[in-house]
């Protein structure tokens, strides 16, 4: 738990520097709050480092020294800006003493859920591997050829490697999606606590109603949490899913209310939905729908087609920030979208096309998920049946249908916000109908089925004031502070299970004792039975066939090629 705490407060107190940088370069939200735009910031600074260590895995190993020198490099170009030092010196004296009591308690009860044994069989089956691959040879020529999962490419597990050094033995696996976590839970604080002081604004409410619904189905639903405490970029995806909206929010709710438009604005949304595809190719349709709002919102004046001509550019110079995704997916299979097979390349480590079906069948395949249908019966239909006998499935049809009706509400409705209405409703709606189309899964469209009903909410209780009901709630902050720090101590305490190296670092990845192996000449580690490769040592695989070397006398590092 200490080295979970120790890591967090490091790292989103640099990514808070080096994205309050990138705020000030392209001067966005030049106006907003301190604390939102410490949240934007936080956002800016994760994935700056993700990309940039995604770039440089093409080319070095992703150690520990390599994401430090990136982390202390950034920060220092950051502090070169008189307003970034202004700024953060302004935001750390508003930081009172109850503030960091209440920060730690936080801390403290997610590090201790987080560091339980890790059980989500994606991490065992490549997730880690992955990792590991990075943070020791980078990104590897050819990977996917050992097994096709080693071929999906994601700035995520850019992002880990450098937090997994080989000194704690595979017990940091958690440590990144345990920092997401952390800094949703901060800011749905920092938005109730607006709430109780009457300092609240649509967004904040908007805040509270979609943490305060997702975050409780995570912590609450074996399924979620289980993935939470894992190395899944499914959590990420999903958090970054709220903040880009959250800032097209914030964007034209400024410009509504102020009748002024700071076009730099948009830049952040922008950056934020091509990190959220370059850590998991699910969010295509948001990158799609924010890039047109991006293009379009303010461009379509006739007599300003200079906006668009701008914005186009920026857009294209922006898009250069995917060409390390694509590049890590052509080296390692050969499909800059692997697993899709759009625009895959002919080189002498691409998989063959049975293998590419397969794994596409895999993903996002689903029709073909329930086997084979009787004759006779049609193979939708006998999806569709088979996919809503699952209780979850119901819950997502019966969200689908709010977000439906919350649609209405605010289209047809007295509504000030209809413009950003319109946004988050196509936002919601392709990615909903993109998941029903390719990949049925609650966990990737989670978050579309409340932005929707949340808007809805959150304008229905700014037209009436009810959120004043909050306000009228008195809580001492010492009080609350301290039951927090002992709720959290007790948790943490319970937690444990006798286990009391967990106090310190989480509990190390499942050892699994493994069969070397040989096809060709590679070398690999394969576990026994049903077993998943967890921490057993590079390279493992499972049932590798067709491959070999591709250049013997530098090893596995130089990747490998088809037989």
């Amino acid at each position: 738990m200490l080295y979970s705490i120790s890591i967090w407060t490091i790292v989103l107190i640099g990514c808070y520097g080096i994205g309050l940088g990138l705020l000030n370069g392209l001067r966005a939200y030049p106006v907003a709050r301190l604390g939102d735009r410490a949240v934007i910031a936080v956002w800016l600074g994760i994935l700056a480092l993700a990309l940039a260590l995604l770039t440089t895995g093409l080319f070095l190993p992703l150690s520990p020294w390599v994401g430090g020198g990136f982390f202390l490099g950034f920060l220092l170009l950051a502090f070169r800006s008189k307003s970034t030092r202004s700024e953060v010196a302004t935001f750390y004296r508003q930081i009172s003493a109850w503030q960091i009591v209440i920060y730690f308690g936080v801390a403290l009860a997610i590090a201790a859920f987080v560091s339980q044994p890790v059980i989500w069989e994606d991490t065992g089956l490549y997730h880690y591997s992955v990792i590991r691959w990075l943070a020791e040879f980078g990104t590897v020529p050819g990977i996917a050829l050992l097994f096709a999962n080693f071929g999906f490419t994601s700035a995520w597990f850019a992002f880990a490697a450098p937090l997994n050094p080989d000194i704690l033995a595979a017990r940091a696996s958690t440590i990144a999606n345990g920092l997401i976590f952390l800094l949703a839970v901060l800011q749905f604080g920092l938005s109730l606590s607006r709430i109780w002081h009457k300092q609240a604004q649509l967004t904040d409410g908007w805040i509270v109603v979609c943490y305060g619904c997702i975050l409780p189905i995570i912590l609450a639903t074996d399924f979620m949490s289980i993935i939470l405490i894992s190395a899944s970029p499914d959590i990420p995806a999903l958090f970054l899913v709220i903040a880009t909206a959250w800032t097209i929010l914030l964007t034209e709710t400024a410009a509504n209310e102020t009748q002024e438009y700071t076009k730099n604005n948009q830049t952040v949304s922008l950056f934020l939905a091509i990190g959220a595809f370059s850590i998991k190719l699910t969010a295509l349709p948001l990158l799609f729908v924010t890039g047109l709002w991006f293009l379009f919102r303010y461009s379509l004046n006739p007599f300003n087609h200079r906006w668009l001509l701008h914005q186009m550019a920026l857009a294209a110079l922006f898009g250069l920030l995917l060409v390390p995704f694509f590049l890590s997916g052509i080296i390692t299979s050969g499909c800059p979208l692997y697993p899709s097979g759009a625009f895959c390349l002919d080189l002498p480590w691409s998989p063959d096309q049975e293998t590419s079906e397969s794994i596409a069948k895999s993903t996002h395949g689903w029709i073909s998920w329930y086997g084979t249908p009787p004759e006779g019966v049609s193979p939708l239909r006998w999806a569709l049946g088979h996919w809503f006998k699952e209780f979850g499935n119901k819950v997502m049809v019966s969200l689908i249908v709010s977000t439906i009706a919350a649609a209405i509400y605010l289209l047809v409705g007295k509504n000030r916000h209809r413009v950003v209405s319109r946004w988050l409703i196509a936002l919601a709606v392709t990615e909903i109908v993109f998941f029903l189309f390719t990949a049925p899964f609650n966990r990737f469209v989670l978050p579309y089925l409340f932005i929707v009903p949340a808007l809805a909410i959150s304008t229905y209780l700014q037209s009436f004031k009810a959120s004043e009901l909050l306000g009228r709630l008195k809580i001492s902050v010492p009080f609350f502070a301290t039951g927090l720090v002992t709720a959290a101590v007790l948790f943490s305490i319970l937690s444990v299970q006798k286990d009391y190296t967990r106090f310190i670092v989480p509990p190390p990845l499942m050892q699994i004792d493994a069969v070397q192996k040989q096809v060709n000449d590679v070398r690999y580690f394969s576990p026994p039975g049903k077993e998943l490769c967890w921490a057993v040592e590079l390279p493992c695989a499972y049932t590798a066939k067709g491959v070999k070397l591709r250049d013997p006398a530098q090893g596995i590092q130089a990747g490998f090629v088809r037989d």
